[in-house]
C-alpha cells in the first residue's frame, strides 16, 4: 500500500513539474520592403522654338552714280520745210526726220537715287531678292553732230551741233536676285533745254541768193521724259550696269531763217555706268 502511494506521488509531482520547454520554431526573416518608387515626374512638353524676330524695317540708302551712252534718234523732224534768206524763200524737202540732220548722239548723266532698303541683323540678315523702290534725279548732257543735207534743187543746210541739256525726277524700281544681280527701271520726267543752233545755208547755183549763216534753231526750254531699264553686277556697294532707254523730247522752236514745226526727239539708246552706294 505504501508503494502504491509513493507511485502516485511520484506521478502528480511529475505532472506539477514544467514541461520540457521545445525548441522555439526558427523565426522568418522579414524581408526587406522595397523602396517606394516615387511617381515620374510629368514631363512638360518641350517649348516651342521661338520665331525668329521680323526684320528691322528699312533705311533710306543714297546711291550716287554716271553713265555714258549713245543715242539714236528716230522720229521726224517736220512734213514741210521752207528757208528763208535776202528776201527769197525755197521750199525745202519734203518729209524730213531728225536723223537726217543729226543720225546720232552720245551723252551721259549723273545720277542721285535714294532707296529705301531692308535692313539686316546678326540674326536677320537682309534678304538677298528684295524688292527696292525709291525717287531718282539725273542731269543729262547729249551731243548730235550735225550732217549737212541737200535737197533736189541744190539748196544745202549744213547745221550745227545739237546740244540737249536734261534735267529729269521720276521713281527707280529695283529687283535683287541672289549672288549681287539685280535688273532695275526708272520713269523720269523734267525740263530739256536746248540752246540755239546756227546752220550754212548753201543755194543753188542761179538762186537770187548767197550763200548765208543764219539761226536753224532756236534755244528753247521744254519738256522732257526718260524710260530707262538696266541690268546690273553689284560688289559690295559698288555696282555696274548696262541697259538702254528711250527718251522723248519735246521739239525745239525754228530758228529765224527757216519755216518749220520741228517735231518731238524721240530717241532709243544703250547706255552703261558705275553706281556707289552710301
Amino acid at each position: 500500500m505504501g508503494a502504491l502511494l509513493a507511485l502516485f506521488l511520484a506521478v502528480g509531482v511529475a505532472q506539477n513539474q514544467d514541461p520540457t520547454p521545445k525548441p522555439d520554431a526558427p523565426k522568418q526573416e522579414q524581408k526587406p520592403e522595397a523602396p517606394k518608387q516615387e511617381p515620374a515626374p510629368k514631363q512638360e512638353p518641350a517649348p516651342k522654338p521661338e520665331p525668329p524676330p521680323p526684320p528691322p524695317g528699312r533705311e533710306a540708302v543714297l546711291h550716287a552714280g554716271a553713265n555714258v551712252r549713245a543715242l539714236f534718234p528716230m522720229s521726224s523732224f517736220d512734213r514741210d520745210f521752207d528757208v528763208f534768206g535776202a528776201g527769197s524763200f525755197s521750199d525745202f524737202f519734203g518729209t524730213v526726220n531728225w536723223s537726217d540732220f543729226y543720225p546720232s548722239g552720245v551723252g551721259g548723266s549723273l545720277e542721285l537715287d535714294v532707296l529705301w532698303e531692308p535692313r539686316g541683323t546678326a540674326e536677320v540678315p537682309a534678304p538677298k531678292d528684295a524688292w527696292v523702290i525709291g525717287p531718282t534725279l539725273s542731269i543729262g548732257y547729249d551731243r548730235f553732230e550735225g550732217h549737212k543735207r541737200t535737197d533736189r534743187q541744190g539748196l544745202s543746210i549744213d547745221p550745227d551741233a545739237l546740244q540737249v541739256f536734261t534735267f529729269l525726277v521720276g521713281p527707280k524700281l529695283v529687283k535683287n536676285f541672289e549672288g549681287g544681280v539685280f535688273l532695275d527701271g526708272r520713269l523720269a520726267m523734267g525740263a530739256a533745254y536746248y540752246p540755239s543752233v546756227d546752220a550754212d545755208f548753201h543755194m543753188p547755183p542761179g538762186f537770187p541768193a548767197t550763200d548765208f549763216k543764219g539761226e536753224f534753231l532756236a534755244s528753247t526750254l521744254t519738256f522732257g521724259m526718260e524710260v530707262g531699264i538696266h541690268a546690273g553686277f553689284r560688289v559690295d556697294n559698288v555696282s555696274f550696269v548696262l541697259g538702254g532707254d528711250f527718251r522723248i523730247l519735246a521739239g525745239p522752236v525754228r530758228g529765224e531763217n527757216v519755216h518749220v514745226s520741228p517735231g518731238p526727239l524721240l530717241a532709243i539708246g544703250a547706255d552703261i555706268g558705275i553706281e556707289l552706294g552710301f
